[in-house]
């Protein structure tokens, strides 16, 4: 993640927010800036900053974008998402984080021929079961 953070030329910084994972902010010409919640888990971390990552490579209109917890019943700011881009840009993080050529390579470690399946694949590439389990 910080080769890619580097090489796009963006700022990442960290925040505290309540309901907020993640924000992007660019305001052209100015350089992009990244803020990640401090508060959430490693990985939730991880993947919100791909999924920003994901809105500004993939040039999505809007000059301030945020990526909301949405477990929580408490919504501040009045945020209606593009479901559409907002799966691209899953999408995108998901594969950036975990490209298809390496989750096909690991999935077959931690599934089993009967049971449940890729209980684990996620830990190692910085992702979780929930996102890991639709790609395979």
């Amino acid at each position: 993640m910080a080769a890619a953070v580097r090489r796009l030329d963006i700022d990442v910084i960290e925040g505290k927010a309540e309901t907020i994972d993640a924000m992007l902010v660019h305001t052209r010409p100015g350089k992009p800036v990244i803020a990640v919640n401090a508060k959430r888990s490693a990985y939730r971390q991880r993947f919100s900053l791909a999924h920003e990552i994901g809105h500004f490579v993939l040039r999505h209109d809007s000059s301030v974008s945020f990526f909301e917890d949405s477990c929580s019943t408490r919504h501040s700011i009045a945020f209606r998402p593009d479901a559409k881009k907002e799966r691209e840009v899953n999408i995108f993080a998901a594969e950036l984080l975990m490209p298809k050529v390496t989750l096909a390579h690991e999935a077959h470690k931690y599934t089993p021929r009967f049971g449940p399946p890729l209980n684990g694949v996620h830990a190692g590439h910085g992702d979780t079961p929930k996102r890991t389990g639709p790609r395979v």
